[in-house]
């Protein structure tokens, strides 16, 4: 998944550092020396964010994912999991000269956790694995139940509906739509699966990719699109197209798209150009009646019948910070 590879970023760079070693080490009366760890804690969660300068004994034999999570239920007083062969699923393995870096994907009660994701570094050599350093972002606070109320083809419709909305407050069509394009719709939607969202006890959604271009501007679109899977409303959604900045118009030249100024335009072509500006407008507050991949008509209607129209998307504070850099071992 696209965005849990963005949401698994270290959390809570600036929380205090705490020493890993006991504090009866250092002796009276001298400056106490350099611990050989840290461990930095995490925010909203039981389970360190950092954990560096370390040299801990891990299984030598077997696969390195079998190893990083049997070293993390040999050290279950430190990192607060309760079962790491359960609840961590492996997500990919990178080695290179000696060294292993292995990724756990998180699973709440078997549903994949967005942002849930714990990296393990170890070093092995002469037969022998040694783990430097660990990091990631382990929710150890969910309690949420997995069965949804809200099915696939209805998870769909809302979610084509929500970006469709939210494109249609952007900006409003710079030409008129063809005729007889209303019954078409830009936008198609593929059901993902469950997923829960790691806000207080935890959010069960489905999850929704919309692919297709933008009615307004002919640009691709791809969102991600989380659907409460008990209200059916959208909880979150994001840009699944990575966009790179451009240079800005030349000077002098009006930026594409850009009408030009009413002064160089005559009369009866300024009144023609009105016209066709609020015929966009009308269009782009129409309600949509998109058709989903399967054929379903997609306008989100309450339990009454009457046509629904999907809140506004918010972006937790936790999805902002996740996209924070932060400290690596």
């Amino acid at each position: 998944m696209s965005g849990f590879s963005g949401a698994a970023a270290l959390f809570g760079v600036a929380a205090l550092v705490v020493s890993a070693v006991p504090a009866d080490a250092a002796t009276a009366g001298a400056p106490q020396p350099p611990s050989p760890g840290e461990v930095i804690p995490g925010q909203e969660t039981r389970t360190p964010a950092l954990v560096r300068d370390i040299r801990e004994q891990a299984p030598s034999t077997g696969s390195a994912a079998g190893a990083a999570r049997t070293y993390l239920d040999d050290k279950r007083s430190r990192y607060r999991i309760a079962d790491a062969q359960r609840d961590l699923v492996p997500a990919g393995t990178t080695a290179a000269g000696g060294r292993e870096t292995v990724r756990l994907q998180q699973r709440h009660r078997g549903v994949p956790v967005l942002g849930g994701q714990y990296v393990v570094r170890m070093e092995k050599k002469d037969g022998e694995r040694v783990v430097t350093g660990t990091s990631g972002k382990y929710f150890t606070e969910l309690r949420t139940g997995t069965t949804p109320e809200v099915g696939e083809e209805l998870a769909v419709e809302r979610a084509v509906d929500a970006v469709l909305a939210e494109l249609s407050e952007k900006h409003f069509a710079a030409k008129p739509p063809h005729e007889g394009d209303e019954d078409e719709s830009p936008l198609t939607g593929t059901a993902r699966g469950l997923v829960v969202l790691p806000t207080g006890a935890g959010v069960l959604t489905q999850r929704v990719t919309v692919r297709g271009t933008d009615p307004a501007s002919g640009e691709p679109v791809q969102r991600e699109v989380y659907i409460d899977a008990r209200a059916g409303y959208p909880v979150l959604q994001y840009s699944g197209i990575k966009t790179f900045g451009g240079p800005g118009p030349a000077a002098g030249k009006p930026a594409a798209g850009t009408a030009p100024r009413s002064s160089s335009m005559s009369r009866p072509a300024r009144r023609r150009r009105s016209r066709r500006l609020r015929a966009a407008r009308a269009s782009a507050r129409r309600p949509s009646t998109a058709r989903t991949s399967s054929g379903f008509s997609t306008r989100a209607r309450s339990r009454a019948g009457r046509p629904c129209a999907a809140p506004r998307s918010t972006v937790p504070a936790w999805w902002t910070s996740a996209r924070r850099p932060g400290p690596r071992p």
